[in-house]
């Protein structure tokens, strides 16, 4: 069997891509073993590259040899290769909403699997009805005008992510748009240039880069993640003074002391404290939503900024936030019980007043909040 120039083009792009996807996967081993919404997007996104590649690459060696299996393998690998192609912008959307939502929610579902499975349908029926592709009796890959509306498609669904920044932006982050962008920028590359010089196999090289890229940059911003909770940590407010330095922004924040957390790790042990910190990260992050975002600053102090810097959600956050720990409850599994101490202030950051003077002020009215507790529960004054 003799390959063609285009047919060994395809070989070593597909081969690059599955080399990609390998390396990611056995590089970042670990973060597809955590049991979160992003991690599972991101694998699937990787497996169904590797698993486009190979299809691609099989139907490159085959098109335009001779014999009825060969027909029936081509018609099996390039229909595989539509359906990916599908399921993989679904994996992206289902990750951008995890990504930007910090969860996914039946209406992402929803929104992304019924078009899904309408082109999965639509891809099934094409070596029945014809609509994006066709083996002609040379046994030779033929684009059909389908085709070229699935690359529209493609393409108005992968700006869309762009969209969806903007109208979401103020709840997101920068480096957020920042990783859309390098995942983006060599698949609408790849996308294009397949899509304009028929023989050109960039499709499938340029998503594994993008993949690469994505998952560099994501690993890159859990600098700003606390490991045990997930939230933000100290080193993401270094990156809050950086951008808020020269700007003259209102902020309005709540510091939160866990009440005497020093005793749930005294009478049941460190495990049982971090279960504690876990919950507590939950319950902040259930009750802020967007609205803001929730800090570990310390072991057991955390910070809320809240984005809309009005005195009314700042008092909203902290009733909701003080009863949902009073409806707790101590079971045999829980055998501890949550109280907080609280400190809110509302704050301009300027080049004359620093994120430092806030987080000095704001640490007094929460310490005044925990020196009442203690008073008022008739504890030692030697709090911590």
């Amino acid at each position: 069997m003799q390959l063609s120039t285009i047919a060994a083009s395809a070989i070593g792009s597909n081969t690059v891509a599955l080399m990609l996807a390998v390396v990611c996967y056995l590089a970042c081993y670990r973060r597809f073993h955590k049991k979160t919404a992003t991690s599972a997007c991101l694998f699937l996104m990787l497996l169904l590259t590797g698993l486009s590649a190979v299809s691609d690459t099989i139907s490159s060696i085959l098109d335009g040899q001779p014999g009825n299996a060969v027909r029936i393998i081509l018609y099996i690998v390039n229909t595989c290769s539509f359906i990916t192609t599908v399921m993989l912008l679904t994996a992206w959307l289902l990750f951008l909403f995890a990504f930007f939502d910090g969860k996914l929610k039946k209406p992402h579902f929803l929104l992304t699997h019924i078009p899904m499975l309408v082109g999965i349908i639509l891809i099934l029926a094409n070596p029945f009805l014809p609509l994006f592709f066709t083996i002609t009796p040379e046994n030779t890959y033929l684009r059909l005008p389908g085709y070229y509306v699935l690359v529209v498609v493609e393409l108005a669904i992968l700006a869309s992510s762009i969209l969806y920044h903007f109208i979401d932006k103020r709840h997101a982050e920068p480096f957020q748009f920042y990783s859309m962008v390098i995942f983006l920028a060599p698949i609408l590359i790849g996308v294009i240039l397949q899509a304009c010089f028929y023989g050109v196999s960039l499709q499938w090289p340029s998503v594994a880069i993008g993949i690469v890229g994505l998952f560099l940059t994501i690993q890159n911003q859990s600098i700003y993640r606390d490991s045990l909770t997930g939230l933000y940590n100290r080193a993401y407010l270094i990156y809050l003074q950086q951008r808020y330095r020269l700007k003259n922004v209102s902020l309005a924040a709540i510091m939160i002391d866990l009440n005497d957390f020093k005793n749930i790790n005294d009478q049941f042990g460190h495990q049982m404290g971090d279960k504690a910190l876990v919950e507590a990260a939950r319950t902040f992050v259930s009750i802020v939503g967007k609205k803001g975002n929730v800090i570990r600053y310390a072991g057991d102090e955390f910070l809320i900024f809240i984005r809309s810097p009005e005195n009314e959600i700042g008092e909203t956050f902290i009733r909701q936030i003080n009863e949902a720990f009073a409806k707790q409850k101590q079971t045999e599994e829980r055998p501890y019980f949550l109280s907080v101490s609280m400190g809110f202030l509302e704050y301009r950051l300027n080049s004359s007043n620093s994120l430092d003077d806030l987080l000095f002020r704001i640490d007094e009215k929460m310490y005044e909040a925990k020196k009442r507790f203690h008073e008022s529960h008739h504890l030692s004054r030697q709090y911590e």
